[in-house]
């Protein structure tokens, strides 16, 4: 699925629109319906407070008003702006509404409004939509926040009020929306903190314009890795396959005192079908997972803090005949593991690299990669990576994600609450799924060795990283809901990764 930026979307509306037989008024009107439907799938008829704008936005405010009346809610629209003029289709449809039997309010606070959002079942936020940028006017603060506070389901259309869909910030006060309701393609900012915070669950509906040919006419480059961006990449395997056809996974993975890390990368790179993975691991590391795993194959190797010369040329001897490489979870970072990853990159082999090795590419430097390379740090990680601040990462991470994608040659899966995953052709990957569960130790060596599984089978660095993302927020998910957001371990992610590949691939 394709996100894209406010600039664009206006462009498509307007070209979309002179192919209508009524122009925007019936995409207008395609995108209220879409909004209704998304609202009854959660309640079927109650009360309604509907916050309309005087731009397009409010028009979408205006249909949801009517159909929500005309199905015989009780329906009040606030009108932000009262005396500005209407964009005609919004004039069209507020109208519409009036004759429908929506009571027409000015949007501001007082008894009245107060006293409706206390009392209605359904918020919907039609004030702002996709050009917004800057504060929320100051006279609209106190009903924003008002309305962000009811327990009423609330809704926003394209986006939530008050942020900035472009870059995903909020100066200030913005609208809390239970979903957000996105009309043929969602912006990109809606996915990037602060403001996903704001959006709760997106849904993207189809309003009836001709996708095919916008996707011939534009160059996307964003994109959200969903359902059928998993089916693509992770099809359904061939009925003559044998373990040669699925690849070899070579782990450099644990120590001594961190013989977990190698035991989660490795469920992880199972769990995703490899063909054949390989531990290289110290003794204790190899006891730690031999009897959980007996499906890898197990070289052992000294702890990484005592490896000579000989260790290091067996160890990539044993990644010769691999299709990929896993390095970095719990290995140290010493001498040994800065020999080791600078050896790996030279040789050009297809990496992925994590926790340990990422922070010997910042003690020994990293220009560009030789090969295909999958760095997948934490802010933390990646600070120390680049000099860059954590608040300065987290304040930018879509276009600093773009920049050392570009800049290294390597693709970049910056971890965090807003994942951005970014390829050195400028493709960017974001990703919808996880939750707060996810903050355990382990849960990143889970994903590296995800990631390895994938990128053994011959899968591209880019869609490995944004398919590896997805299934494991996913897998979050689905543990969510059976253990809570405090009860699930990380254990349990690659287990429940393959859970969801599993629906998926069989739906």
């Amino acid at each position: 699925m394709y996100a894209i930026t406010p600039e664009l979307m206006r462009k498509i509306d307007k070209e979309q629109a002179k192919l209508q037989q009524n122009g925007e008024k019936t995409l207008m009107y395609n995108a209220g319906l879409c909004a209704v439907s998304a609202i009854e799938g959660k309640i079927t008829c109650g009360r309604a407070v509907i916050l309309c704008g005087a731009g397009n936005n409010g028009g979408d405010g205006y249909v949801i008003a009517e159909e929500l009346c005309l199905q015989g809610w009780d329906v009040t629209v606030f009108n932000s702006l009262p005396r500005k003029k209407r964009t005609p289709a919004a004039a069209h449809f507020m109208h519409r509404a009036k004759s429908a039997g929506c009571k027409m309010l000015p949007l501001a606070m007082g008894k009245r409004y107060e006293k409706a959002i206390s009392e209605c079942d359904v918020i919907v936020d039609a004030i702002f939509g996709t050009g917004f940028h800057g504060a929320l006017p100051e006279e609209l603060i106190a009903p924003v926040r008002t309305a962000s506070e009811s327990d009423a389901f609330k809704v926003t259309i394209d986006c939530p009020s008050g942020i900035d869909p472009l870059h995903g910030t909020v100066e200030g006060e913005a609208f809390a929306a239970d979903m957000t309701v996105c009309m043929s393609y969602p912006m990109r900012g809606i996915y990037l903190l602060p403001a996903r915070a704001y959006c709760g669950r997106i849904e993207v509906c189809d309003i009836g314009m001709d996708y095919r040919a916008i996707e011939s006419e534009y160059t996307f480059t964003d994109t959200v890795c969903d359902k059928d961006t998993v089916r693509r990449i992770l099809n359904k395997r061939r009925t003559d396959s044998h373990k040669g056809s699925y690849g070899r996974c070579v782990l450099i993975c644990g120590s001594e005192a961190m013989p977990g890390a190698a035991r989660l990368a490795l469920s992880g790179a199972l769990r995703m079908g490899a063909g054949l993975c390989e531990l290289v691991a110290p003794r204790s590391v190899i006891a730690c997972c031999a009897s959980e795993f007996p499906e890898a194959i197990y070289t052992e190797v000294p702890d990484s803090a005592a490896w000579s010369d000989g260790d290091i040329e067996k160890i990539l001897n044993r990644t010769e005949a691999a299709s990929a490489v896993l390095c970095g979870c719990g290995l140290g970072n010493n001498a040994g593991t800065q020999r080791l990853v600078r050896a790996l990159i030279e040789r050009g082999e297809r990496l992925v690299l994590d926790a340990d090795a990422i922070n010997a590419l910042a003690e020994t430097g990293f220009e560009r990669a030789a090969g295909d390379v999958i760095l997948t740090p934490h802010p933390k990680e990646f600070s120390r990576l680049t000099g860059l601040g954590t608040d300065e990462i987290a304040s930018a991470r879509y276009s600093i994600a773009k920049e050392f994608a570009a800049k290294s040659g390597a693709v970049l899966l910056l971890k965090g609450a807003d994942t951005v995953t970014a390829s050195p052709d400028g493709r960017v990957c974001l990703n919808a799924t996880g939750n707060p569960g996810l903050a355990k130790g382990g849960s990143g060596d889970v994903l590296a060795g995800m990631c390895a599984g994938i990128f053994a089978q011959g899968k591209g660095a880019f869609d490995t990283a944004s398919c590896a993302a997805y299934l494991h927020g996913a897998a979050g998910d689905l543990l969510k809901e059976k253990y809570s957001e405090y009860g699930y371990l990380t254990g349990e992610l690659a287990k429940a990764a393959a859970e969801v590949l599993g629906i998926l691939l069989n739906d």
